[in-house]
Formats: C-alpha cells, structure tokens, sequence
C-alpha cells in the first residue's frame, strides 16, 4: 500500500479516585485491558478513527469519511466492584489526551466523555464493567507507535 503510513496505538488508563459522602466501603476497580485503536493504515489525508463504548464494547471504526483502514483494537474495560447496592459511580474524562510517537510526532484522543461508560448504580453487588472509548484525530503524515495516559476521576456517592 505505498503511499499510506501504518501506525499502532494504545491508552492506558490511570484511574484517580474522588471520594464522595464518605467513605468508598469496599468498591473496588480493576484495569481490565486499555484503549487501543488497533493498526491502522492511514490515509495522507486528515482523518478519524472512533470507538463508541457510550452503551458497551466497541471497536475502532473510521468516523471521518477518509481512506484509512483500522485492523484489531478495543475499547478500554475497567471492572468496577461496589461496595454496597445503591452505590453510584460517575466517571469524568479530561476533554482531549495527547498521544506521541517519541519521535516528535503527536496525536489527539477526544470526546471519550460522550464515548466511554459516564454513570452506574449498583443495583446488587455484581460487578460492573465500565467501557472507555474516543475519537483519535489522525494527521496527515502520522506514523510509527503512538501511547500515551490519561487520568479518569471517578466520583463515588453511597447511598
């Protein structure tokens, strides 16, 4: 495919607990696999490639119309352990997440809020799993291995 640049990337996730009305009793959250948007063969143009986990699994899709080929990938997964029924979790995403190739290169992950699991009740103590998804903006040119982090507060309210 001469002319198109492939490049792999991957987001691991970093979860920041906020505490609210006391204390967490129990809950409990566990990195089940990160955010990764797979191969992709890029086309020279401007592009986006997307996940949406808003309503559970997902993989990565071309959203922008362009050339570029998206091979393998998956929307993030935290399992969520409550630590009483009623309890509720809000996660809230920073509104972009930078990417770099460590070559200089950088990349944009955005509107993981609308793209990612935002609230649930635990009904029972079942667990619970929280999807983490976005919309990476592929730059003309972009090649090599992209990763990067992002920090997720999570609110807790017990009932």
């Amino acid at each position: 495919m001469t002319g198109r640049n492939t490049f792999i990337f991957a987001l691991l996730c970093t979860v920041l607990f906020l505490l609210q009305a006391g204390p967490v009793w129990g809950a409990s959250f566990h990195l089940v696999h990160p955010l990764r948007f797979g191969q992709i063969i890029a086309s020279p143009y401007a592009d986006a490639i997307g996940m949406d986990a808003s309503s559970g699994p997902a993989v990565p899709r071309n959203m922008g119309g362009g050339w570029s080929r998206v091979t393998g990938g998956n929307s993030g997964l935290i399992r969520y352990s409550p630590g009483m029924p009623g309890q509720q979790v809000q996660l809230l995403f920073p509104a972009s997440v930078s990417l770099y190739n460590g070559h200089g290169g950088s990349l944009v992950v955005g509107a993981m809020d609308g793209f990612s699991t935002q609230y649930v009740t635990a009904q029972d103590m079942a667990d619970h799993f929280l999807h983490i998804g976005g919309v990476l903006n592929l730059q003309p040119g972009a090649s090599g291995i992209y990763g990067g982090s992002i920090t997720i507060t999570i609110n807790i309210l017990n009932p």
